[in-house]
């Protein structure tokens, strides 16, 4: 038992009275327009993701900075002296520069001035920011030291008690306008924008 077939289901194509009819399939310009709307979807999807990318490096810097500003805080209330001195327990704090506005220092204050000299305090660590990262401004001058003096600890903005607070501003160096801040106030809280 042989089933018969008719010609024409074989191929896609039929010729009827000399005319032939079109394949079933994509043209090369539909092809080309789908690949064009593709490349553009993903050029777009791959610029944000980028600039997602450089917030969030961002983001974490300012974090990490916050975290080195708490960090000094609470080794002023529970470590033991870093100077020569040990009837005295020393102020510890974070000393920023716009001159180096990728590092910061977190240092002991062996000197009792609630300020950081290179020559009577001891450095504890060099901090350096994220790269892409770099310190925009600190509120109106080119240096700040935050310094927490045990045992309360009392907060010192700049070497004064009267500065009730101070505002870091981080940025991008690729795009300065994106920003994040951190407020640090006398009363010890530490806020990030």
């Amino acid at each position: 038992m042989f089933q018969v077939f008719h010609p024409s289901t074989f191929c896609k194509a039929k010729i009827v009275a000399g005319k032939s009819f079109k394949k079933k399939g994509f043209t090369i310009i539909e092809i080309l327009v789908v690949i064009f709307i593709t490349v553009v979807l993903s050029a777009i999807v791959f610029a944000n993701y980028r600039s997602g990318q450089q917030q969030l490096v961002l983001k974490r810097t300012a974090y990490k900075l916050a975290q080195d500003i708490r960090r000094a805080q609470s080794m002023a209330g529970l470590e033991s002296p870093k100077c020569d001195n040990s009837d005295y327990r020393y102020a510890y704090g974070i000393h920023l520069k716009i001159n180096d506005p990728k590092t910061y220092i977190l240092f002991s204050d062996c000197n009792v001035n609630q300020k950081y000299n290179s020559e009577g305090d001891e450095k504890l660590e060099d901090i350096e920011l994220e790269k892409g990262v770099k310190i925009k401004s600190l509120e109106g001058n080119n240096i700040l030291d935050i310094v927490f003096v045990p045992p309360d600890p009392v907060v010192f903005i700049r070497g004064s008690v009267n500065i009730s607070s101070i505002k870091i501003t981080l940025c991008l160096e690729d795009d300065p306008a994106e920003i994040k801040e951190i407020i640090v106030y006398r009363s010890g809280l530490i806020d990030i924008d």
